[in-house]
């Protein structure tokens, strides 16, 4: 009987680690804009990307999204995931959502269209495989 304990355990810790939160997570459509969010040993990077290219009156590149990336470390409350940047700024909060489909991080609507559709929205934010 002991062994059988101590196999359901090791079942149950092995089980966990499967289900990391850890990873890249990334616009589940084709994208042209869009964030990426890569969460990996407690800390997080947001980067937002585009393919569109402005210059400005020099004809240098201007940046789209100066402010980013973003970095901090984040707490994991399920269902909430929350991202605390170093910088002096709010943190933001996600839904951490997970189906057949793969694990997903949603906005407060994207959360509340998922909750009334039972569906997510089609450019949510995907883990990668």
């Amino acid at each position: 009987m002991p062994n059988i304990r101590l196999l359901s355990v090791l079942v149950a810790v092995f089980l966990c680690g499967c289900s990391s939160i850890d990873g890249l997570y990334a616009p589940a459509c084709m994208a042209y804009e869009g964030d990426e969010i890569e969460l990996a040993d407690g800390r997080f990077t947001w980067r937002r990307f585009t393919d569109q290219r402005t210059l400005d009156e020099r004809g240098e590149l201007v940046d789209p999204f100066p402010a980013y990336p973003i970095s901090g470390s984040y707490e994991h409350r399920d269902p909430i995931l929350t991202l605390v940047p170093d910088e002096e700024k709010d943190s933001v909060s996600f839904y951490l959502r997970r189906d057949k489909q793969g694990v997903f991080l949603l906005t407060g609507e994207q959360n509340q269209q998922y909750i009334r559709d039972g569906e997510f929205p089609e450019c949510a934010l995907r883990q990668s495989p």
